[in-house]
């Protein structure tokens, strides 16, 4: 059933008029009542393939003519039919080719990052595969067998940690200290945050984002108040703590039904990242003010990516050839690095090594505590799952959360000399 924009945004105006929301969770109940008065949930049968973009009318009529030529010359048999057909099917081929280069082409010239370029390529190359799983398991039973398998992988690698603990390393902060809270910010601000994320959509949105943007100008209030109350308050609303699942196959040529192939990908409520995006620019602002931001760190940064990694990397092995000295390259890589984040001792550097204190601390505090997962897999969902430490992969803030928790490794690494640079969870 479509809904007819005009008439949900009078509605939905004249139910925010009446009883204005006082926070997320009334705002996203009189959302999700009116969505569902405008648009009951009905069962499709959905089409498993779309058809190609390039296929336009033009080619389904040169497709048709190659058609008629081809049943004649088979019905004639004559060699004038067999050419004309010949024809008519390289003017087709020719016509696909040079539609599908343009759209290919459009589509990078319009694409705003990396990202979206290495998915044109991968789909061009045949490489964005249909997402797996396993298939030694009830279909229903596989997102809690999956679920299980990510917390208790979690647990076990932590276990190892725990008994293996040292004092955790501080560098003490010299500078100015964040702000008692975040600083709230003007709908403008959240405005272009909005208009600038992706339009994916989640499972745990109350509103599809086309039908979302439709309605900002209504809801744009609303979700300022709601953001600026989360950083005065030093509290993230619950229901911006949860994340659906999606396990991916690391690479695609591994075996489906091994579990440790696997790796959890959270897709996040539109409005948490939102908040997060708020977050991160202010955070970003206090890091460049103070100069505290990794320089050799190439990842989640602007500018800045595996080409400036490899760069950096090749350009110390040169000058150390260059100067007659043996270099020895050792690569770390942490196993699952972003889910085994101790909580406690993050916070404890954030406030003594990036000055982090009162309601800024506390927000990323209640950021990080109580959080929940629930795997989606071929249409079943698990059952849900609390979070004892790490951030969740697919966030905003966890890229910039882990590089502040790993920073010690480059303090150890330059204290004794070594040449190093890091991208993300890898070091070099």
């Amino acid at each position: 059933m479509s809904i007819n924009p005009f008439d949900f945004k009078n509605k939905l105006s004249s139910i925010l008029s009446k009883d204005p929301p006082r926070n997320i969770d009334s705002l996203n109940s009189a959302l999700s009542k009116l969505l569902e008065d405008a648009a009951p949930m009905r069962r499709r049968t959905v089409k498993p393939r779309p058809p190609a973009p390039w296929l336009t009318p033009q080619v389904k009529a040169a497709k048709q003519e190659r058609r008629k030529a081809e049943r004649q010359w088979k019905k004639s048999g004559l060699t004038v039919h067999r050419d004309i057909y010949r024809l008519k099917h390289q003017f087709v081929c020719n016509l696909i080719k040079d539609l599908k280069r343009k759209y290919v082409n459009d589509k990078i010239v319009e694409s705003r990052s990396s990202k979206e370029i290495f998915n044109i390529c991968n789909d061009l190359l045949g490489k964005n595969k249909p997402k797996s799983l396993p298939n030694n398991f009830p279909p229903d039973k596989i997102p809690d067998v999956l679920n299980d398998f990510f917390v208790e992988k979690v647990d076990k690698i932590r276990q190892e940690l725990d008994a293996k603990k040292s004092e955790p390393f501080y560098h003490e902060f010299k500078g100015d200290v964040l702000k008692y809270y975040f600083e709230p910010v003007t709908e403008q601000v959240v405005r272009n945050i909005i208009l600038d994320s992706s339009k994916t959509s989640c499972d745990l949105d109350t509103l599809p984002s086309n039908l979302f943007i439709e309605c900002l100008d209504l809801l744009l209030p609303y979700i300022t108040n709601c953001i600026n109350d989360s950083l005065e308050s030093g509290s993230v609303p619950c229901c911006f703590k949860e994340a659906i699942v999606r396990p991916l196959l690391k690479k695609n040529d591994l075996d489906e039904n091994l579990l440790k192939n696997y790796r959890p990908v959270s897709n996040l409520p539109f409005l948490s990242k939102v908040l997060e995006k708020v977050v991160l620019i202010q955070i970003e602002s206090h890091l460049n003010k103070n100069r505290l931001k990794e320089i050799y760190q190439s990842a989640y940064k602007k500018k800045h990516s595996t080409e400036t990694a490899l760069l950096k990397v090749h350009s110390d092995l040169l000058e150390a050839t260059d100067s007659g000295q043996v270099s020895i390259l050792a690569l770390l890589d942490l196993s699952a690095a972003f889910n085994t984040l101790d909580h406690q001792i993050l916070l404890r550097r954030l406030e003594v090594s990036f000055g982090f204190k009162n309601n800024a601390l506390k927000w990323v505090a209640s950021y990080l505590e109580n959080r929940t997962q629930t795997v989606s897999a071929g249409g079943y969902h698990s059952k849900k799952s609390f979070l004892r430490y790490g951030v969740p992969q697919g966030s905003v803030l966890g890229p910039i959360l882990f590089s502040l928790y790993s920073q010690p490794i480059s303090n150890v690494l330059s204290k004794h000399g070594f040449r190093y640079h890091l991208y993300a969870d890898d070091t070099q």
